[in-house]
């Protein structure tokens, strides 16, 4: 069996080097890895890491078996790394020894005395992630910027969302001579502008604040990306708090729900109008005024979850018909008694359904 060394090299700069990092690259007979954490070792054979990925396996198969080969690779080797991209493509063969590095997480969390045993990570790099329900559920969200994404554009999307007065913490170039370092709200740093690869934590002293919202009138919530409150109300509060992605409140006042999000730390809620809703969706709240508009939504995904509550007993029977015909699988509960026969006095339905055809 052939051994390859993938090195995890800090922040590149050689003060964030660990003794065992130096010596697996001191013993090394042939270096690959960016021009950067290359640069400190002129005179060692090696291959520039670019866009060549592949030509990189390539050379780690031909020579593997009679050269000492050490792949370099900027922080660490489990966080947000080449390395995890090259161990699934290693050749028949061939197996690596990882040498663990300082992450930019840890560094940047040193410079700003921020600990970070609690602490969500999204990487921008290359795809928008989830920042915004991130940021909303955490008291620190870790960001690493890339892929044409921005800390000026992280900051720009959280002030566009409400979280314009939230700290956030930047470092630009880390470990670097001319390493930049700053915080300030969200709102003064959107006006800046940063490199492509620069590291940033946001600071939302309002995460994970309950709404106190009647238990079990949320429909049923998963990993979905993209849920609604039809009723406009606050419901909306409760699902950004559970979703993975954006939730969408249905409103004709969109300033009075941003004031709501911002009172209550969720900057992932997005107000918009019945034209502008999103077809298909994962789950929405609604009240029995907005049957129709479920219905609607439910011929676009008949697996969405929903839940429905409505007083007028005519309405709610009219749906539950409604439902049937489809074949929509749905409980219907009255208040809390799970009960799929209408009562004759008056009292709070509540529809909970998963799309999921009978």
């Amino acid at each position: 069996m052939h051994r390859l060394t993938i090195v995890g090299t800090g922040m590149g700069d050689g003060e964030t080097l660990t003794r065992q990092a130096e010596r697996a690259i001191e013993e090394a007979e042939f270096l690959i890895g960016g021009r950067r954490l290359l640069a400190p070792y002129p005179d060692k054979p090696h291959l520039v890491l670019d866009r060549n990925l592949d030509q990189a396996v390539a050379y780690i198969a031909d020579h593997a078996g009679n050269q000492r080969i050490c792949v370099l690779v900027s922080g660490d080797t489990g966080f947000y790394s080449y390395a995890s991209y090259l161990l699934s493509r290693l050749p028949q063969g061939v197996e690596a020894d990882l040498v663990c590095g300082i992450s930019s997480l840890q560094y940047l969390c040193s410079r700003f005395y921020l600990r970070y045993e609690n602490m969500a990570a999204v990487s921008m790099h290359g795809r928008r992630g989830a920042l915004l329900s991130t940021v909303s559920a955490n008291l620190h969200t870790f960001v690493l910027t890339g892929g044409g994404f921005r800390a000026q554009d992280v900051c720009r999307l959280l002030w566009e969302r409400g979280g314009g007065g939230l700290t956030v913490y930047i470092g630009e170039r880390l470990g670097a001579a001319d390493q930049r370092l700053l915080s300030g709200t969200a709102d003064e740093l959107r006006r800046l502008s940063f490199d492509d690869l620069t590291a940033l934590v946001v600071e939302n002293p309002l995460a994970g604040r309950a709404y106190p919202s009647e238990e079990g009138l949320c429909p049923p919530l998963l990993e979905e990306d993209r849920c609604a409150d039809l009723t406009g109300g606050d419901m909306v509060l409760e699902m950004a708090a559970r979703v993975r992605g954006e939730a969408l409140c249905l409103t004709e006042q969109p300033e009075k729900v941003k004031e709501r999000c911002r009172a209550w730390g969720r900057y992932n809620i997005e107000p918009v109008s019945r034209e502008a809703l999103p077809r298909p969706l994962d789950a929405v709240y609604a009240g029995e005024d907005q049957a129709e508009l479920l219905l609607e939504l439910l011929e676009a995904n008949p697996r969405m979850r929903f839940t429905l509550t409505g007083w007028d007993r005519e309405r709610c029977r009219d749906l539950a018909r409604e439902l049937e015909d489809r074949g929509i699988s749905f409980r219907c509960f009255r208040r809390s008694r799970l009960n799929r026969e209408f009562q004759e006095e008056d009292g709070l339905y509540i529809f909970c359904g998963g799309g999921i055809p009978q």
